[in-house]
């Protein structure tokens, strides 16, 4: 099993981290910030080398040519909205982590390999993905209808911002 590393978490707890990512055999979904990505990326670039599939949701900018990067263009906005910045990691369907990572001391993730909580928290990873492609594709006729970066869609459904009581 593995517990989450990222940078403003405990260097036990990266240890963990890194010990996940080598034990995975068939793929890495990985939703996580520039500011923390280059804390897993030779971890992420040694998997990659064993045939390990390794795709990530970006939030920001790098360069990681061993892997599927798809950028996710509203890091600013969601960082502002939630007050931070968080990570989304799914091992080979088998076990994920997720957790605060820039909220200093309060920083906090988990691990788990509990099915029930397994798919909904991976399946997270693959909607950003869906909604990432869908973008590229589509970006004009869905912000005419939902607003720039989906801000209409935003404002209905988040607790973060506006009165959405």
């Amino acid at each position: 099993s593995c517990a989450s590393s990222f940078p403003k978490l405990s260097a036990a707890s990266r240890k963990n981290e890194s010990e996940c990512i080598k034990g995975a055999r068939k793929r890495i979904l990985l939703e996580i910030w520039t500011e923390d990505f280059y804390a897993v990326d030779d971890d992420l670039k040694a998997a990659a080398a064993r045939g390990v599939k390794v795709i990530i949701v970006i939030l920001g900018v790098i360069i990681a040519d061993y892997a599927e990067v798809y950028q996710h263009d509203m890091s600013e906005i969601i960082t502002e909205e939630y007050g931070g910045r968080w990570i989304i990691f799914s091992v080979d369907n088998e076990q994920v982590i997720a957790g605060a990572v820039s909220l200093e001391e309060s920083s906090r993730a988990a691990w788990t390999a509990h099915t029930g909580l397994v798919t909904p928290i991976t399946e997270v990873i693959l909607h950003d993905l869906y909604i990432v492609e869908i973008m590229d594709e589509f970006r004009e006729q869905i912000e005419e209808k939902f607003g720039k970066n989906l801000v209409k869609l935003r404002q209905k459904y988040s607790l973060y911002r506006g009165d959405n009581t």
